[in-house]
């Protein structure tokens, strides 16, 4: 039975070139990675500087409160003796702290003793309530549940700003250096153990694509890409095999013992 070949079967479709990506998933993760990674330390930052600045007037006020509790404790009898010495050794005590930028100790009518920090214009204590940079207090001096004198206090505010400054330079100087750390490191890490490899399975599997069945693939990894690598190299012998199949048998059609290859000669006439 004679077996008849197609003479026009269409050519096989050539393969199409690999596209050349301008984002790539190298990159595309990066900028992910650090967009996630930044806003999730500008949210830690911006905790950590609400709770700074909270943490820094608590200390403010509890400092004010230590003096005035001081006061209240230590001044009775002084100011009750009208013992001006310790007045002033109290107010010597009290200056120690630095935020302390005025004090006054008063019996009655009279100021026993007075004190403005070097370098401020205002020597009135009117001058410090009015202003918004410092914290004052007046409390009244008791002696046997009766009023015998009074203590006013302000403190600089200054002081505590500056450090509240410091603070947060400092956060914001290590959420930099946290998040470019991260950034840094995961990016390293992807792009060695996840990116590099890709990029290696996708050059084998482009010049496998182009006919070059020989090509190595690495299949050592024990991860998904490695599974990855063994499935595309499958893939490579499946088609050497079928190649190697395809070339054997279109030998065999073209192979001159064939029936259908053998010319026709006529048999002479007797």
């Amino acid at each position: 039975m004679a077996v008849e070949i197609p003479k026009n079967l269409p050519p096989p479709q050539p393969g199409r070139a690999p596209t050349s990506y301008r984002g790539g998933l190298s990159r595309r993760f990066s900028y992910s990675l650090t967009g996630i990674v930044t806003l999730i330390m500008i949210l830690f930052s911006a905790v950590n500087v609400f709770y700074t600045v909270s943490r820094v007037n608590t200390e403010l006020d509890q400092d004010t409160a230590r003096v005035v509790k001081l006061a209240e404790t230590s001044l009775a009898s002084a100011v009750w003796q009208v013992d001006i010495s310790s007045v002033k050794d109290f107010l010597d005590a009290i200056f120690v702290d630095e935020a302390v930028v005025f004090a006054s100790i008063a019996s009655g009518a009279d100021v026993l003793a007075s004190r403005v920090r070097p370098g401020l214009p205002w020597t009135r204590y009117a001058s410090f309530a009015e202003s918004p940079d410092f914290i004052t207090r007046t409390v009244d001096i008791v002696k046997m549940d009766q009023r015998i004198g009074r203590f006013q206090v302000a403190i600089a505010r200054m002081h505590a700003r500056q450090e509240l400054r410091l603070r947060i330079l400092a956060i914001v100087g290590l959420t930099f250096l946290i998040i470019a750390a991260i950034t840094v490191t995961s990016i390293a890490v992807t792009r060695r153990y996840v990116f590099s490899p890709l990029l290696s399975l996708k050059n084998s599997a482009t010049s496998i694509a182009g006919g070059t069945l020989d090509t190595p693939i690495d299949t050592s990894s024990m991860d998904e890409i490695g599974s990855l690598a063994t499935a595309l190299d499958n893939m490579r012998d499946s088609m050497r095999n079928l190649v190697h199949d395809l070339t054997k048998v279109t030998r065999s059609w073209k192979s001159p013992t064939r029936p259908w290859n053998r010319r026709f000669v006529p048999e002479p006439k007797s």
